[in-house]
């Protein structure tokens, strides 16, 4: 039988040969070498990628908050420059800081309402030049985009007016006042505290002293029904004089400012 010799690798193979065998199993298992480096060399990098992928939406999430919370601040501080001048000018924060929190004896939990339907209106769609209303016993200055909803409507021993954002009618400010009242306004707090302490709905959140227009008040943050409120309590000109504001626990934070500027603009007609 007639042989041929491979003259890549000096193989001898037989006549009937059409290739040299050692070559091609040579050249097969280079092949199958290289495809498996390069499968793992794939693997490798779609681990490498899979595993950085969650630190980068991870720090995606935190800078979206912190971009929000930027956004946030600044609109605050564009609603105290615009509004600044609206004050009294003694120099405090409207409305006074909101007292401790404190237990007051009480239980009781909201309702969780979130308040959706106001989740589109900020502190800045408030930043508008007041209005100022005159209701005999008291003037009270408002943003310009706020409607009143009640005026001077009288209710046995008091007279009570409110107001809300346009289109945001959940979001409210109350304010009543009692002519010929002797009481100061820690006790006209807490006889109105009594009324509603043994609600189901009702929770305590904050109870003391505050300052309205430089005078002595008395501030109450608390949740009922469903809403956040804060009241205060003014005694000036022999009148009692309350305001409540009331929005739901998703739209408070953004009207709280508001609730503050609005209250610490009650000037009673004496003072």
């Amino acid at each position: 039988m007639a042989t041929w010799t491979c003259p890549d690798c000096d193989t001898v193979n037989g006549a009937d040969d059409a290739h040299c065998r050692v070559c091609t199993t040579r050249r097969e298992e280079a092949e199958q070498r290289r495809a498996a480096e390069a499968a793992a060399a794939l693997a490798a990098a779609r681990e490498e990628a899979t595993a950085a992928e969650p630190a980068s939406r991870g720090l995606a999430r935190r800078r979206a908050p912190a971009l929000a919370l930027l956004a946030l601040v600044a609109g605050a501080v564009a609603v105290a420059v615009a509004t600044a001048g609206s004050g009294d000018g003694h120099g405090a924060a409207p409305g006074g800081s909101p007292p401790a929190a404190v237990d007051d004896g009480s239980s009781g939990a909201g309702d969780g309402t979130s308040g959706a339907a106001d989740a589109g209106a900020t502190a800045s769609a408030d930043a508008t030049v007041p209005v100022t209303y005159h209701r005999g016993a008291y003037s009270l200055a408002l943003p310009a985009s706020w409607v009143p909803a009640q005026d001077g409507v009288s209710h046995p021993g008091y007279v009570e007016s409110r107001w809300h954002p346009a289109g945001h009618a959940r979001v409210t400010v109350l304010v009543d006042h009692t002519a010929g009242s002797s009481a100061d306004a820690e006790t006209a707090a807490r006889d109105v505290r009594a009324q509603v302490v043994g609600a189901p709905t009702y929770r305590p959140i904050a109870w003391g002293p505050a300052t309205l227009g430089g005078l002595p008040a008395w501030r109450w943050d608390f949740d009922l029904d469903g809403l956040r409120k804060v009241d205060w309590f003014v005694h000036a000109c022999d009148t009692g004089y309350a305001l409540l504001g009331s929005a739901p626990p998703g739209a408070f934070d953004r009207y709280e400012p508001t609730f503050a500027q609005i209250a610490d603009s009650l000037r009673p007609a004496c003072a």
